[in-house]
């Protein structure tokens, strides 16, 4: 018969068999993407400075747990003003992969002048403990503002005002009767975390 030590030292081993092959199974598993790119008129997102072949999509590939990857593409103001350029995604599937998989980027948030080229670096990070998600994809969506974002009475600053605005409009869509097509910074029929996103990253300018 085992003693306690003996017990205990059988406990212990068992533990770190099942904590291996959890770490195993989070860090050696993938997961698959392509997620499409949608650009706004007045843009055009590129692989080279040239400007000669057009972003339609992204394939991420196989991207481990834990791990971030990065993809350089070139975006250009076509529009004849400068302008703000603004990145968020949606229609993510399965949809609790938003829950473990993020995309930034770090684009400097200043002004684009017309016909100007500026380098992006497309973040998609996956967290090491996704669960559920094998295959995901998701829309980036790329468009500029000739204003300054969240500036909702042009007055040229992003400050408390525009925030009364953005509070009032939150979560309503285009038939509620708090409906302010103005705080729809990104356009897509609804006021809503995306919106407020973009609005903190300016309140203050």
């Amino acid at each position: 018969m085992l003693g306690k030590r003996g017990k205990g030292s059988l406990f212990l081993l068992a533990l770190l068999l099942v904590l291996l092959v959890f770490i195993l199974s989070v860090n050696f598993n993938t997961v698959r993407n392509v997620s499409a790119v949608i650009t706004t008129s007045g843009l055009g997102v590129y692989w080279e400075a040239s400007c000669v072949n057009s972003v339609t999509q992204i394939n991420w590939g196989n991207v481990t747990p834990g791990a971030t990857q990065r993809i350089y593409v070139y975006i250009r103001n076509e529009q004849q003003a400068s302008a703000i350029l603004l990145m968020t995604t949606s229609d993510w599937a399965p949809e609790v992969a938003y829950q473990y998989i993020s995309c930034s980027w770090n684009y400097n948030d200043l002004w684009v002048k017309p016909n100007e080229v500026v380098k992006v670096t497309l973040l998609l990070s996956v967290s090491r403990f996704v669960q559920g998600v094998t295959n995901f994809s998701f829309v980036v969506e790329i468009s500029s503002s000739l204003t300054l974002p969240g500036d909702f009475d042009n007055d040229g600053k992003v400050d408390y005002r525009d925030l009364y605005v953005m509070a009032f409009a939150y979560g309503s869509t285009a038939t509620s009767p708090n409906w302010n097509p103005a705080a729809d910074i990104n356009g897509d029929g609804k006021v809503d975390y995306r919106d407020l996103n973009i609005f903190l990253k300016f309140f203050g300018r």
